[in-house]
């Protein structure tokens, strides 16, 4: 079977490491050429896991090298570059081929199945804690990969595909209703990840600080109100949750808040956005998830002015 992957970032890191467990040395497609220069620059890509760093073994290609196809490619850039990623994917996947989105939130698994179709993509829910400096992607937490689709007809290759992750060492396991999975992981996201980017702390803030934690709660709340209307039974009680990921992983920096820091765009829209939006579809009121959009777009669009003078 043929893999690629698209992004070399935290999440594309991982799944490299994990398929060179398997064995497979993995086209990897990046975004430009001042990128891949960078990565050479600086030795290639990297993970350090338990304190040890592992070289990453990959062979780095630009969009504009179409020559082979694959019969799987995984989507691993952030939400709102997979409309750009998804014109690379559209040359190099196989006509009867598997994509697989690795992003958070709500919004690229739909740009997918539009794209390809149903049958041909799926969503891997990730709760592996990462965080990236330059190229070296620090794993800061072991969680697991849910992997599945929303078609009733399932891809021929995905459960391969779950073979073989699963052989290099990721805890992966296949569900038959990705949605409740994505919906419980975007109602924690929504609590966590804005609050932390504004108050520039890392997770355990929102158990430290009861005004960051009362917030956090009535974030979630906020969609809780959207996900039962939309009649998605959830997986776990997304409060407890939300306060049991915080208290986990409570010395991370969620990945809006990296974001930030680094001045690149946050995946706000794909998060408390589709809260937002859904809430509008509906008929329900959203305040509190509205103005954390509105408070991280100022945010990024400041921090952004500041570096351009």
């Amino acid at each position: 079977m043929d893999i690629a992957i698209v992004g070399p970032g935290a999440i594309g890191s991982l799944l490299i490491y994990t398929l060179n467990n398997a064995g497979i040395v993995p086209d990897v497609y990046v975004r430009d050429e001042g990128r891949l220069r960078h990565i050479r620059s600086v030795g290639g890509l990297r993970i350090v896991i338990r304190d040890e760093e592992v070289n990453l073994k990959a062979n780095l290609k630009l969009p504009s090298d179409t020559s082979k196809t694959y019969d799987v490619v995984l989507v691993a850039v952030k939400a709102y570059d997979v409309e750009g990623a998804l014109k690379t994917v559209s040359k190099v996947l196989r006509g009867d081929g598997l994509v697989l989105s690795f992003q958070n939130g709500i919004g690229p698994l739909e740009l997918m199945e539009r794209t390809f179709g149903y049958n041909r993509a799926g969503a891997a829910v990730i709760t592996y804690g990462l965080f990236r400096y330059e190229y070296v992607t620090f794993l800061q937490g072991f969680g697991e990969v849910l992997i599945g689709q929303r078609s009733s007809n399932i891809h021929e290759d995905l459960h391969k595909v779950i073979d073989i992750l699963s052989n290099g060492g990721l805890k992966v396991r296949y569900v038959d209703d990705i949605d409740r999975y994505r919906w419980y992981k975007l109602l924690i996201n929504a609590g966590i990840n804005p609050i932390t980017a504004i108050l520039q702390a890392p997770n355990k803030v929102i158990i430290e600080s009861p005004e960051a934690r009362e917030l956090a709660i009535k974030t979630v709340n906020e969609g809780l109100k959207v996900v039962n209307k939309l009649g998605i039974e959830l997986p776990g009680n997304p409060i407890e949750g939300l306060l049991n990921v915080a208290k986990k992983t409570g010395e991370n920096y969620s990945s809006m808040l990296q974001d930030i820091v680094n001045n690149r765009e946050t995946e706000i829209d794909y998060i408390n956005g589709v809260i937002v939006k859904k809430g509008k579809e509906l008929g329900i009121e959203t305040p509190i998830n509205t103005l954390l959009v509105s408070i991280i777009k100022g945010l990024v669009r400041w921090r952004k002015s500041l570096f351009q003078q």
